[in-house]
């Protein structure tokens, strides 16, 4: 589905990206891990068309993507929940999923309102509340829900469970293998390891903007203490 080759790029004159290689399959959930500031959101950015590919390619359902404009690259099917959720305030949270509708997979059953606040139930009891009066945890919740409903080929989460409490983190990892359950294709950026073997297909660490590792969930608990050392200070 996704292929993403040799990739380079950054902002301006400094280069982040120097060998970004991963690949996501039709229903995989992939992860990609590392130390902050190793290129993870950067690589998405390019995927995304909102900065240039400086060589290298992205690949999409057997399209290159390189010189897209993010809207077109978003309407091709990829569904973005960016770090630090960027939900509508002054919307509500029924708004705030209902101006995202669209059925870009063309399905017969896509995703509402309706199915939104079955996944997350909270949400059904906010759905008049301004979004700015959400917890940080109901806005992650709400930032997913929005992505879901433009029903995308590939959803990206980019550090969906930072800075939450653990019992909002489990509710974002059930859903996440509700998802894949599903046959959602996901990219998943995370470093929250062992609770990602029980729902990620494959995971791939990046260090100073280049992919230095990958394998499977049963790779990864062999070699946990090299995947971890990946990820330490």
């Amino acid at each position: 589905m996704l292929k993403v080759q040799n990739l380079t790029g950054g902002y301006d004159r400094s280069q982040i990206l120097f060998d970004m290689n991963f690949e996501v399959g039709a229903g995989e959930v992939i992860c990609l891990m590392g130390r902050n500031g190793m290129g993870k959101t950067t690589t998405v950015k390019t995927m995304m068309g909102l900065l240039p590919a400086w060589k290298g390619a992205v690949e999409f359902e057997g399209r290159k993507l390189n010189g897209l404009s993010a809207a077109r690259v978003a309407r091709g099917g990829f569904g973005l929940v960016p770090e630090g959720r960027q939900v509508f305030p002054n919307l509500t949270v029924d708004e705030n999923l209902r101006v995202a509708a669209a059925n870009r997979r063309g399905e017969e059953n896509p995703w509402t309102t309706g199915k939104i606040y079955d996944l997350f139930p909270g949400l059904h009891e906010r759905a008049g509340s301004w979004a700015n009066l959400l917890s940080g945890g109901e806005q992650q919740m709400l930032a997913i829900g929005r992505a879901l409903m433009t029903n995308p080929k590939l959803l990206i989460l980019d550090e969906a469970t930072e800075g939450l409490a653990p019992v909002i983190r489990d509710q974002i990892w059930a859903c996440i293998g509700r998802l894949r359950g599903l046959g959602q294709s996901i990219i998943v950026i995370d470093k929250h390891i062992r609770r990602l073997l029980d729902v990620a297909d494959r995971f791939y660490v990046v260090e100073k903007g280049r992919t230095v590792w990958e394998g499977t969930p049963e790779r990864v608990r062999a070699e946990e203490d090299k995947v971890k050392a990946f990820l330490s200070v």
